[in-house]
């Protein structure tokens, strides 16, 4: 079963599993930017949807051409459907 919220560093080892080569420093800027959607629990604790996280991959790729956009969106797919596997 896939989990609806990650913290930090759970959202930053699901992006190096997509291989997306993002830092913890990155996510925490990206969120007091308020480019990336997040919730607090409790509070303190940042916590991000995964469908969030996903749809800002998504915006970060739309700065690309559109080939390498698909091919961006295959990789990620193909991270997700290994993911689900496991």
């Amino acid at each position: 079963m896939e989990k609806i919220y990650l913290t930090i560093n759970e959202a930053v080892e699901y992006l190096q599993g997509l291989g997306l080569p993002v830092k913890k420093s990155t996510l925490y800027k990206q969120t007091m930017d308020r480019t990336i959607k997040f919730y607090r629990f409790g509070g303190q604790k940042i916590v991000i949807k995964v469908d969030d996280l996903r749809e800002w991959i998504e915006s970060r790729f739309e700065e690309f051409s559109e080939e390498e956009y698909e091919m961006a969106k295959t990789v990620a797919e193909s991270a997700r459907n290994k993911e689900r596997r496991s």
